[in-house]
């Protein structure tokens, strides 16, 4: 029955809008499909050989420590989270999926974004330990989400939750106050935003081991800030996963004496 109807209703991508016969998670056609275009962090050999990637964000690079790999940016500011990982680079394909979802409200594209996250969650090696007790959602500003009418990282980490049989929580993570969205504010001022933005109450998160999930990492200083808050609440164990990373994650990482001030 399927078949005749795609037949006579042949399903849409998501993302451009043209037919096609199959499409990846019944959402993106295969020009959209980032597998075939975008490079991958996740499950690439880098990652996979500590010789060659950084035990803390996943990003490759040449061994600076025997006890442990680091890279450049995690060596000289230490990481409040025990592992960060991402899916794709912000690029391309991978770029217009997470603008598509959450500006243009192709809520389809939530299953398709949840499912590859859930996947490499599971894969042997990601992260050296998945027994988390919780999966937190970086909470949205209220404008965005007045604009958008949804939580797409809320979204994102019950649809997570749901494949990986993880609890989740959508208000134990809450912003501290509205601050100034993150988008086209430089390295530098995206860290001074984030001081001291988020809440959390302790009796939720002390002694847990935390997931938490966004859908693009640039500099880290939303996650870190989130982690920075858990840790201080008395949480055992702050992970993060998102789909998307910035080409310049590392670059912008290597920031001032006062912004690494700001978040000791």
């Amino acid at each position: 029955m399927r078949s005749i109807i795609n037949l006579l209703f042949p399903p849409s991508c998501a993302v451009c809008g043209d037919s096609a016969p199959e499409l990846v998670c019944d959402v993106l056609c295969e020009r959209c499909n980032p597998q075939n275009y975008v490079p991958a962090i996740l499950g690439s050999q880098e990652l996979t050989d500590p010789e060659r990637s950084c035990i803390c964000c996943g990003e490759p690079t040449p061994r600076i420590f025997d006890a442990a790999p680091q890279c450049i940016a995690c060596a000289t500011w230490p990481s409040p989270l025990t592992t960060l990982r991402s899916v794709y680079r912000y690029e391309e394909q991978a770029a217009e999926i997470i603008k598509t979802y959450k500006y243009n409200h192709r809520f389809s594209l939530a299953d398709y974004l949840a499912l590859v996250m859930a996947e490499t969650i599971l894969r042997p090696g990601i992260f050296p330990t998945r027994a988390w007790d919780l999966i937190l959602p970086i909470p949205s500003i209220s404008s965005n989400l007045l604009k958008r009418g949804f939580s797409h990282t809320g979204l994102l980490a019950r649809k997570i939750s749901g494949l990986i049989g993880t609890p989740h929580s959508q208000f134990t993570l809450m912003l501290n106050r509205n601050h100034a969205t993150q988008v086209n504010l430089s390295g530098e001022n995206r860290f001074q935003n984030m001081q001291n933005a988020f809440r959390t109450t302790a009796s939720k998160v002390a002694g847990r081991r935390i997931l938490l999930i966004d859908d693009v990492v640039t500099t880290g200083s939303t996650l870190f800030s989130a982690a920075l808050t858990l840790g201080a609440a008395g949480a055992k164990q702050v992970d993060a996963l998102t789909y998307a990373r910035s080409t310049q994650f590392s670059s912008l990482r290597l920031v001032t004496a006062d912004q690494k001030q700001a978040f000791a």
